[in-house]
């Protein structure tokens, strides 16, 4: 199985990021990826663009650099997006267990924060990706895995297990049948 990267690189600052252009047509034509078929090809099952990136805190990024996160995510069209450091406390109420799948809404700030996520998370390109939450207590830690609508998971999974996972370990395993 090949899988074709295409190197993303800093411009001075965290908040530009580019594209590095292949320095020679030779190698920008072993460097290009193949052309993806159409959604109802059946041959194009699996994914082939990952993107992982820490945010630290995708809430502020969404509030501050929304505009340039959104045409980032459309320019290198990812087909599977890891984040983390997404800084967004879980759901739960003081002193019960969490709910890390869920973002927490139970005061008028969680609430606003809640619906700057959803409003980001409903408009293109990432209205195009499920997401999955690992959230933790409070408001530091998390992450998020963002998938195409278009790959359906097996199974998806929020932990490695007590043994391999200690409590701020946040988890999201996706299974596919490819």
């Amino acid at each position: 199985m090949k899988r074709f990267f295409q190197s993303v690189e800093r411009d001075q600052s965290f908040k530009k990021m580019t594209i590095k252009p292949p320095n020679d047509a030779a190698a920008g034509a072993a460097a290009a990826a193949p052309e993806p078929p159409v959604d109802g090809d059946d041959a194009w099952r699996e994914p082939s663009k990952f993107m992982s990136w820490n945010a630290n805190s995708l809430l502020l990024r969404l509030k501050k650099n929304r505009e340039e996160l959104m045409g980032l995510v459309q320019r290198l069209d990812p087909d599977i997006i890891a984040i983390q450091e997404v800084r967004i406390p879980a759901a739960g109420r003081k002193g019960e267990p969490k709910n890390q799948g869920d973002i927490k809404d139970d005061t008028n700030v969680a609430r606003e924060d809640k619906q700057i996520v959803t409003r980001a998370f409903s408009a293109l390109p990432l209205s195009n990706y499920r997401v999955w939450w690992s959230l933790s207590e409070n408001k530091y830690g998390g992450t998020a895995l963002l998938v195409k609508k278009r790959f359906n998971p097996v199974s998806i999974t929020f932990s490695l297990g007590k043994i391999l996972c200690h409590p701020f370990c946040f988890v999201v395993l996706v299974l596919y049948d490819l």
